[in-house]
C-alpha cells in the first residue's frame, strides 16, 4: 500500500495505490484526474506528470502513520501516468477507473516497502483492501 500525495489536494495521502514493481504503481484513474485538475485535459497516452501539473505528484512509501516523521517513510515523485484508454473523465462508475504510474526513482524492495505483489503463489488466496481514504 502506498499513498498518493500532492499539495494540490492537501497535505495528506488523498488516494491509495499498490506497488507492482520497483518503479510502477497501480491506482485509480480518477485520482490522477483529481490532481491534474483541468476538465479539458486529454487523458490519452503517456501523461508527463512533471509538466502537466504545477505541483508535483508523489507516492508516499513506508508510512503506517502519515503524520509521523518515521525515517522509513519516503516520497517518490511520479514521472508518468497512463490511464486506461476507455476511462471516461468524471465517470468513476464506467469500469475503467485504473491507471499506472511510473516513478522517477525506483523503490528498493525491503528498504521501506513491504513485499511487492508480483508473486504467483498469492493469486489463489483471498485479497484484502486497505486505503488512505477516510
Amino acid at each position: 500500500m502506498v499513498g498518493l500525495w500532492s499539495d494540490r489536494i492537501g497535505s495528506f495521502p488523498y488516494c491509495g495505490g499498490t506497488l507492482i514493481s520497483p518503479s510502477l504503481v497501480v491506482t485509480a484513474a480518477h485520482c490522477i484526474e483529481d490532481v491534474i485538475g483541468c476538465r479539458n485535459t486529454p487523458f490519452e497516452g503517456l501523461i508527463d506528470m512533471t509538466i502537466t501539473t504545477y505541483l508535483p505528484l508523489y507516492v508516499l512509501v513506508g508510512a503506517h502513520d502519515y503524520l509521523s516523521e518515521d525515517l522509513s517513510r519516503k516520497l517518490r515523485r511520479v514521472q508518468f501516468a497512463v490511464l486506461h484508454p476507455s476511462y471516461i473523465a468524471h465517470s468513476i462508475g464506467n469500469g475503467y477507473d485504473i491507471a499506472i504510474l511510473k516513478l522517477q526513482d525506483n523503490i528498493i524492495p525491503g528498504t521501506f516497502s513491504t513485499e511487492l505483489l508480483c508473486n504467483d503463489k498469492i493469486m489463489a488466496h483471498p485479497a484484502y483492501i486497505c486505503s488512505y481514504f477516510t
